[in-house]
């Protein structure tokens, strides 16, 4: 993992964006935030921030995870997105998850949130490494 790491926040409540902050650094990781909560600042905050990953609540007033997922897949497909919400089922996780989401955390248990980013970026980093040397294999 990078030294610092650059997370794109999607979260309309201020408290639950600081727990998830808190839980970040309590596991050692280094990371540069931008926080929004609505479609448009999210598509200008990726495209100006180019995050190392996304981080999205499920359910905001005027947006929702499912369409920050398949945003991010259309402009930025190699960006790690992770799901963490307090009001998701297990449809919606296996259906999210279907959509390319890396992971998803529920929020009344973050504990293996830090594991969770690092495997993200891990993966995408190994798919992103593969995908090139297909290419250059081309």
């Amino acid at each position: 993992m990078k030294e610092i790491t650059k997370i794109l926040f999607v979260e309309d409540v201020m408290s639950d964006a600081e727990l998830i902050w808190k839980e970040i650094e309590r596991d050692k990781i280094v990371f540069e935030k931008v926080l929004v909560e609505n479609e448009h600042d999210y598509i200008s905050a990726i495209s100006r921030l180019k995050p190392d990953l996304i981080i999205s609540d499920y359910s905001l007033p005027q947006f929702d995870g499912f369409s920050a997922l398949t945003i991010k897949n259309r402009i930025s497909p190699w960006t790690p997105f992770i799901l963490v919400t307090g009001s998701v089922n297990e449809e919606t996780a296996v259906e999210i998850m279907k959509a390319g989401a890396d992971d998803y955390i529920i929020k009344d248990n973050m504990s293996r949130l830090g594991a969770a980013i690092r495997s993200a970026i891990s993966r995408k980093d190994a798919l992103r490494i593969k995908e090139a040397a297909l290419d250059a294999l081309r």
